[in-house]
């Protein structure tokens, strides 16, 4: 049995995201396995066709549709053999994390691209040595002026490639954090971003 029944309009969505799929992801998945790496092209279709961040509000690019889309949405690209493309690590964490922590300026830069396709998320956790258990990330941010100072390694990271915002998961290095509770967020913004230093900090 289907985890849930379509709704009209849920029918509709899936139907054309389904073609979608079968016309610009699934015939190309060997060629991008092979360069391992996705295209930026397919991004920006699929989010002038809505099939982006579809649960943003509106005003930042979405439809303001609720959860179930993103589940559609992962649905159709198993049964389309192009889970390769990352969407549900851009959408529904990253950008998620963004919409959830961020300031105002943060999500009027971000989240309007994200939701285009202009701009591609992905969540830094894993490490080296510390594969799925956060409690033993070892990258450290400092803080310095109005900037952050951040060193560390991450590694396996789904759409960390050609990312144009990284959400980071580190510890803050501060005397007026706890210790057992200084982990952190911070959102590094693309290749400017880094030669810039401009961290910007979601929560601590």
């Amino acid at each position: 049995m289907p985890l849930f029944e379509d709704t009209p309009e849920e029918r509709d969505f899936r139907l054309a995201l389904k073609k979608f799929i079968a016309r610009e992801l699934t015939p190309h998945r060997e060629e991008w396995e092979k360069n391992r790496i996705v295209p930026r092209e397919p991004w920006k279709k699929m989010g002038k066709q809505g099939f982006l961040c579809a649960w943003l509000p509106e005003e930042y690019g979405g439809s303001g549709v609720d959860f179930k889309y993103s589940v559609i949405i992962g649905q159709e690209l198993i049964r389309g053999d192009a889970m390769g493309i990352g969407v549900p690590n851009h959408q529904d964490v990253a950008t998620h994390y963004v919409y959830r922590y961020g300031s105002d300026d943060l999500k009027k830069s971000i989240l309007p691209k994200a939701a285009s396709g202009d701009a591609i998320g992905c969540i830094c956790m894993t490490e080296p040595n510390a594969g799925s258990d956060a409690a033993a990330i070892r990258t450290k941010a400092v803080r310095q002026g109005d900037h952050y100072i951040l060193n560390g390694q991450k590694t396996f990271i789904t759409n960390g490639t050609n990312a144009d915002f990284m959400v980071v998961m580190c510890r803050v290095e501060s005397p007026d954090v706890d210790p057992k509770k200084n982990y952190s967020l911070l959102c590094v913004e693309g290749e400017e971003a880094l030669k810039t230093r401009g961290w910007r900090r979601l929560f601590a």
